[in-house]
């Protein structure tokens, strides 16, 4: 019975860390991108790895893959498909920001129709320039990624009073144990059968 119980325990402890193995391959899949972007340097477009890309740098907006959190600066021929992220089915149009914006301080929530988010996918771009305003894990992919990454599973008051609770059974079988052993005067072999 206790080869049994045994096996049991080994099994469902090898298919846990199964899991959990191909979970984590998996999100790891996910984080990893590869690309390369159009970017506008010393008044040449020369095309770079989305790795390159730093904060300020201005890119052409080409459809595929958005690699960085950007803010459209000209251009209002684009469509974004933000389901990745937002779960929005719809594709959603994004306009350039408004040069008598000048002086507004930059949030998301007040420039989303100009924001192109990391992770998003341009489904339809002409002649369309765009700042990068974050990149890696900085964006807002990367703030998902890092959540997920490093979530605190809660802590229920079961499992922080479990370990007491084992404890305390553990305890009660050694005393059982021992004071089987000690008053059961017979051969070693039955006062260990009858204790276990």
């Amino acid at each position: 019975m206790a080869c049994v119980q045994s096996v049991i325990v080994f099994t469902g402890g090898l298919v846990v860390s199964i899991f959990r193995y191909r979970n984590e391959r998996n999100l790891y899949r996910i984080t990893r991108v590869t690309g390369n972007v159009s970017v506008l340097r010393d008044g040449v477009v020369n095309t770079v790895s989305h790795t390159e890309l730093v904060p300020g740098d201005v890119v052409v907006v080409e459809p595929g893959m958005a690699y960085a959190d950007m803010i459209v600066l000209s251009g209002n021929d684009i469509i974004v498909d933000e389901a990745a992220l937002t779960g929005e089915s719809t594709p959603i149009a994004k306009v350039a920001v408004d040069a008598a914006e000048g002086n507004a301080v930059y949030t998301y929530m007040s420039h989303k129709r100009h924001s192109i988010s990391a992770g998003t996918r341009i489904v339809e771009a002409q002649g369309i320039m765009a700042v990068v305003l974050s990149t890696g894990s900085h964006t807002s992919k990367g703030e998902m990624l890092r959540d997920i990454l490093t979530y605190q599973r809660h802590q229920f008051k079961f499992d922080a009073e479990v370990k007491v609770v084992v404890g305390i059974l553990a305890l009660y079988a050694i005393f059982g144990f021992t004071l089987t052993v000690l008053l059961y005067k017979d051969d070693f072999a039955f006062e260990w059968y009858y204790g276990m």
